[in-house]
């Protein structure tokens, strides 16, 4: 019975089209795409795409077989496994996405040979065609075309493939970023190939998930900062090919475009801290996307310039004195129908303290449906106020959100956020609340009401690994050689130490505080003049 309620509480929030299309791609798992199957033939006109240098990607690929992903590396003796397994689904997307054709100082003929060797693979149906590694390919292709000025009949063919296939299996079914990237590459296939049917048709799904996942403050709906710079760096790549190829109605569509770019690239220095780190929130991790120096360059490169934004539909919130900065969770699960990259996190917080980080998110390491993903998706590894040992959250399964609380913000001014959930009214808890203050000192005042005798609440508190504390039990304070944390109400405090995701599959070992409390607990932390 209570798996079928998580089930319920999982797919009651999704859209209706999201249900139709699970259904229809399991009848079609019973048929094969033949990739030389009434394809609609495309031709690339030319091989100069882009008006300006795009990013290119970290070196992923060695001489002769070496591939390394997620801070994971494989070497093959001759032929390459394109179907690899060993390290999960997503280092073998990783494997198939061949952005690495376009790393610096690659050799063009072992960047065609590779190519040559997956292309053979899916065209004989060895590796299955799938919609999101086949957007990426889409885009790394026409920039290899563009960068290497080759037009290689078997490189040209694959790309045909691919935007054949694309445009007839397009992610419904999931949405969010996954669809977006369809129609990013479907509109940039169309434009190589001045596919005028194909362009109204793609730009239109293109400008419609825009305005639906691009929010009003410039954030990407999925709340995850890597993955808003991911598909703000796609945005900038089809602007920059807007600036240069004309097709029917481009100029309109790079206007378009352009709106959305100048929000995006706005959000960046709101969300990021001073050094223009991320707050790692929701799947985010290190060594994935490009940096945010990179994507702002290339954004001014394009004469993109930022929208001035403030925090508000991305449910977080910043609060900065002269010594600290804070980023805020003040949203629960959201987008309601794709919540994949939602963690039971709400009202969790990242501090820096003089422009080092102190607290943090504890991060992401693996999308694996195993023990790990569950703990860095559990509140208990973030910054948060646990009831009860209860997830403020039902995640379960890889990227699965099933009972999920509703937020509220009770008081928001520039040096203090009031902040309630009701994710344990279940448990007899009718106020969740915390309070935080930045002035000279940093407070927070978590405080829990409850109609009965709770099993336990604790606060947790995640330090950086460089940060190195101790515990004075008597004077309840925390001491680092950064800042101190005093804790009012506190009936136990205990130090654990925990993995921090450094990246995907890379943990280094850091402490957190863990500290029982009643009902009220002040927690007060203050710069160390000692240091």
């Amino acid at each position: 019975m209570k798996r079928i309620l998580r089930i319920y509480n999982t797919v009651k929030y999704l859209k209706s089209i999201q249900v139709l299309y699970q259904f229809w791609y399991r009848i079609l798992k019973y048929f094969s795409f033949s990739s030389h199957q009434k394809q609609i033939p495309l031709i690339v006109d030319g091989t100069d795409f882009f008006r300006i240098p795009f990013i290119l990607p970290k070196a992923r690929y060695f001489h002769p077989n070496k591939f390394i992903f997620l801070n994971l590396s494989k070497e093959y003796d001759q032929t390459i496994n394109w179907d690899e397994k060993e390290y999960g689904k997503l280092w073998n997307y990783n494997l198939q996405y061949l952005d690495y054709i376009n790393q610096q100082n690659i050799d063009q003929k072992t960047a065609i040979a590779l190519i040559h060797s997956l292309s053979k693979e899916i065209f004989a149906g060895r590796i299955k065609n799938e919609p999101y590694p086949a957007s990426l390919r889409i885009l790394n292709l026409i920039k290899f075309i563009h960068r290497t000025n080759e037009k290689n009949g078997m490189v040209l063919t694959f790309l045909n493939n691919q935007i054949t296939y694309l445009r007839k299996n397009k992610e419904y079914h999931i949405l969010g970023n996954h669809l977006l990237e369809n129609a990013f590459a479907l509109t940039a296939g169309a434009m190589v190939c001045r596919c005028h049917k194909l362009f109204k048709a793609s730009s239109r799904l293109l400008m419609a998930e825009l305005n639906e996942q691009i929010l009003p403050d410039g954030a990407h709906f999925e709340r995850s900062v890597m993955y808003h710079a991911i598909l703000f760096e796609r945005l900038l790549d089809l602007i920059n090919m807007c600036q240069k190829i004309d097709v029917d109605e481009s100029d309109k569509l790079k206007l378009e475009l352009t709106k959305f770019a100048e929000k995006m690239l706005g959000f960046l220095p709101q969300i990021c801290f001073s050094n223009m780190d991320m707050p790692m929130f929701n799947d985010a991790s290190n060594g994935i996307s490009s940096s945010m120096n990179e994507l702002i360059h290339y954004a001014s490169n394009l004469g993109i310039k930022p929208f001035p934004i403030q925090l508000k539909e991305c449910g977080y919130r910043k609060l900065l004195s002269e010594n600290y900065e804070l980023v805020m969770d003040v949203e629960g699960i959201a987008p309601d129908y794709q919540p994949g990259h939602a963690h039971a996190d709400s009202t969790s917080f990242v501090c820096y303290v003089n422009h080092e980080p102190f607290l943090v998110e504890t991060g992401t390491s693996t999308y694996q449906a195993d023990k790990r993903r569950a703990i860095e998706r559990a509140s208990s590894s973030h910054n948060v106020v646990v009831v009860n040992q209860i997830n403020s959250a039902d995640v379960w399964g890889a990227f699965r959100v099933g009972k999920r609380p509703k937020v509220k913000i009770l008081k928001e001014e520039s040096n203090e956020l009031v902040v309630t959930h009701n994710a344990y009214s279940d448990q007899g808890v009718w106020s969740l609340k915390r309070s935080i203050n930045v002035g000279q000192n940093l407070t927070i005042t978590d405080e829990v009401k409850a109609n009965r005798k709770l099993d336990s609440c604790i606060a947790y508190f995640h330090f950086h690994p460089e940060v190195q504390i101790t515990l004075n039990e008597k004077e309840a304070l925390i001491h680092s050689e950064i800042a101190n944390l005093k804790f009012e109400g506190a009936l136990k405090i205990e130090l654990n130490s925990y993995e921090f995701a450094e990246g995907f599959n890379k943990t280094k070992l850091a402490m957190s505080a863990v500290v029982h409390f009643d009902n009220l607990l002040l927690t007060s932390l203050s710069i160390n003049h000692e240091q």
